[in-house]
């Protein structure tokens, strides 16, 4: 009998610890994100949601090294990416380490291809470059390489549209461009920063289809940020809340929605319209009162505790509560989370 010992499992592919960013204004220093913890591994989905202003862009924007230096900016905690076996920290590692891992091992979609693209550069020669940058390839490999990749998201006649201008495509023929582009060099890490949130249903729903086939064939590790709970439902293993720039929640994509017990999850998860919703039957929809704090003057205690429901004085003003575990693989940040937990028993 063999008495090998079993391989350690391999690292994720992904993972922040303690990440923090910080502002510094005319107004004085402000902590846009802070508490950030989560990792992710090969063939995974993390979907990040919260209301605009919440963290969620600049969350993906730190990890990538986009933001402004010092001293306007300031990173500091750790993100380490598994890539050719080894491990790199992407807050402390030198600006040509950053460049070299940018594009060709973590990859970033962004909102608004219209501005992303460069205007004066057909889109085989955007793709084309990074090609020949990260991977070496001759400029006739390389657009050749375009062409497949243009081919591969599902633009029609792509060898012509590698010679198209961005402003000669749709906003979806766009967007697939710059799938085309994260993933070039095939990268281990796809983020994917609210790709469809400018597109029709019908266009959004083909771009959803394609980034899941393009995971299923190359074990791709993707963060998709949105703010659309219809889209985390279809496209996430496990999800991270976050509010006033921090997770307030984190859990399996199938928990959070069957039992959220962060009242600010719950709310978001009411506010979503049913079909069974009818408004000329005087039935309102659920909505949370208030708006996100300024990051300048957040309540004492809970940041949510002004907007909720399940507010109790003393105890949720008291301090800030701490991400803790509930359940396997659910973590809460909320005073009232036992509370919670015992009236859904009940039910």
């Amino acid at each position: 009998m063999s008495t090998a010992e079993p391989k350690p499992a391999a690292p994720p592919v992904l993972q922040v610890s303690d990440l923090e960013i910080t502002f510094n204004t005319r107004a004085g220093p402000v902590r846009a994100v802070r508490d950030v913890n989560f990792q992710i591994a090969k063939g995974e989905t993390l979907a990040i949601v919260g209301e605009s202003g919440s963290g969620k862009s600049v969350t993906s924007l730190a990890m990538l090294r986009l933001l402004p230096g010092a001293p306007f900016c300031k990173v500091s905690g750790q993100v380490l990416l598994s890539h050719e076996g080894r491990q790199t920290d992407l807050v402390t590692c030198s600006a040509d380490d950053m460049r070299a891992i940018r594009g060709r091992h973590a990859s970033i979609v962004f909102q608004e291809p219209m501005t992303s693209l460069n205007p004066v550069h057909t889109a085989g020669t955007q793709i084309a470059e990074s090609i020949r940058r990260h991977i070496g390839l001759g400029q006739r490999a390389a657009m050749e390489r375009a062409i497949e990749l243009l081919d591969l998201v599902g633009i029609p006649d792509p060898r012509r549209r590698a010679a198209s201008f961005p402003h000669e495509m749709s906003g979806g023929m766009r967007q697939r461009v710059m799938i085309a582009l994260a993933l070039a060099c095939d990268p281990s890490l796809l983020i994917a920063d609210e790709p469809t949130t400018a597109l029709d249903v019908t266009i959004q729903a083909q771009i959803i289809e394609l980034m899941k086939d393009i995971q299923a064939r190359t074990d791709l590790a993707i963060i998709f940020i949105t703010h659309n709970l219809g889209v985390v439902a279809d496209v996430a293993d496990k999800v991270m809340v976050m509010y006033a720039g921090s997770p307030v929640e984190t859990a399996p994509v199938a928990d959070l929605f069957e039992r959220p017990l962060m009242p600010y999850t719950r709310g978001l998860l009411q506010s979503v319209p049913r079909i069974t919703f009818s408004a000329s039957r005087g039935q309102p929809l659920p909505a949370i009162r208030g708006t996100v704090p300024s990051p300048l003057a957040l309540p004492q205690g809970c940041s949510f505790g002004p907007r909720c429901d399940w507010f109790l004085s003393g105890t949720c003003d008291a301090d800030t509560p701490l991400l803790q575990p509930v359940q396997r693989g659910h973590d809460v940040r909320c005073h009232r989370c036992e509370t919670i937990l015992k009236e859904l028993a009940i039910q």
